[in-house]
């Protein structure tokens, strides 16, 4: 009768139970697969946030320490050789924002990548080099803010937004001095000296593109929306109950509205490889009268084997076809070595 599949199909034995049974339930092949598709997806929102909010901003956050590193050693080597000063005056970026797109114009970058092969200001470009990159590893975890790029020891983002706000007049005085105070200011070589010591012996991450943290963040959501459903629909079917009167065959509906085998118009199975029928109801019906009834035999248990039943009811000769049709194809699949297990009575007589 059903081809749905042998998770799906009861014995003798478990079909007398289901028909004695007053209520459906989850079925439990469909409540496995359900925890097996919602532990995926927790699991997998789960690794993507903590790739998004711990690993990718640490490996960032060490790249951007080695590029730093790289950009203040271009500068020394500027300041000591091409441009006297440039250290002091024009290594600390103030705004890193505005400097950054500056950098990444094309009339500067071109410029800065035409002096780096050679000339007077092949240092100077080289190091505006550097700098873009070390501003876009910041920009990359979202620190492309003052207190990273002004070389303080505490890196306080809001005293350093602050700071930069702050005109360097009398009245500012104060404020300034003590903010700076809880920055704790480094100059740019001793800053050096500090990354040199980490980065002569160690080598720098891979650097993070510019779509790693978010794309991580959009999965997580993606996972964690699908897995909400999943918690709703499994809600929705524990709650929601089909009862059956085992004496007259009748099936009530959630709704409290009860079919018996006379309601019956057709029981339509286009869809019974997909676990769905359909109960089209006669138009005497005082309540369904004329409408087609859905039902999902893999998510609700005993569900199927009260429907057959009703169609066993209301059309016992269909049924019979049914069985009579599925007997002529098991007797066509019989293969020919079982056939020739079995010799004609003709040639069992000559034998004998």
């Amino acid at each position: 009768m059903t081809d749905q599949g042998s998770d799906q199909i009861p014995n003798n034995e478990e079909r007398s139970a289901n028909l004695d049974a007053t209520s459906s339930g989850i079925n439990r092949p469909w409540l496995i697969r359900i925890v097996i598709i919602l532990a995926c997806l927790v699991g997998y929102a789960g690794w993507s946030l903590y790739d998004a909010y711990v690993v990718y901003p640490e490996r960032g956050s060490e790249y951007a320490s080695w590029a730093e590193w790289q950009y203040l050693g271009k500068s020394i080597e500027a300041d000591s050789r091409e441009s006297p000063g440039i250290l002091r005056r024009d290594t600390a970026v103030a705004d890193p924002v505005a400097e950054l797109e500056r950098l990444r114009s094309d009339e500067v970058e071109s410029r800065n990548l035409e002096n780096s092969q050679g000339g007077p200001r092949q240092r100077r470009a080289a190091m505006e080099l550097a700098r873009e990159e070390w501003l876009r590893s910041l920009s990359t975890i979202g620190r492309l803010n003052p207190a990273y790029t002004n070389f303080y020891r505490n890196e306080d983002e809001q005293a350093a937004s602050e700071l930069a706000s702050l005109e360097p007049t009398s009245a500012n005085a104060e404020a300034i001095s003590g903010l700076r105070s809880r920055l704790d200011p480094i100059g740019p070589k001793d800053r050096f000296n500090d990354l040199n010591a980490t980065w002569m012996t160690e080598s720098p991450p891979a650097p993070l593109r510019s779509y790693d943290i978010p794309v991580n963040k959009i999965q997580a959501v993606i996972c964690l929306a699908f897995s909400a459903y999943l918690l709703f629909l499994f809600v929705k079917v524990a709650t929601k109950t089909y009862r059956w009167d085992p004496a007259t065959r009748a099936l009530t509906l959630p709704s409290g509205v009860s079919i018996a085998p006379d309601d019956l118009a057709d029981v339509d199975k286009r869809k019974w490889d997909k676990f769905i029928v359909f109960l089209k109801i006669k138009d005497s019906h005082s309540q369904l009268g004329g409408e087609e009834i859905r039902f999902d035999t893999y998510r609700h248990s005993r569900v199927e084997d009260w429907i057959l039943e009703m169609e066993r009811v209301a059309f016992p000769d269909r049924v019979e076809q049914d069985q009579a049709g599925e007997d002529d194809a098991s007797d066509s699949t019989q293969t020919p070595a079982d056939s020739a297990e079995t010799p004609p009575e003709d040639e069992q007589a000559k034998a004998g």
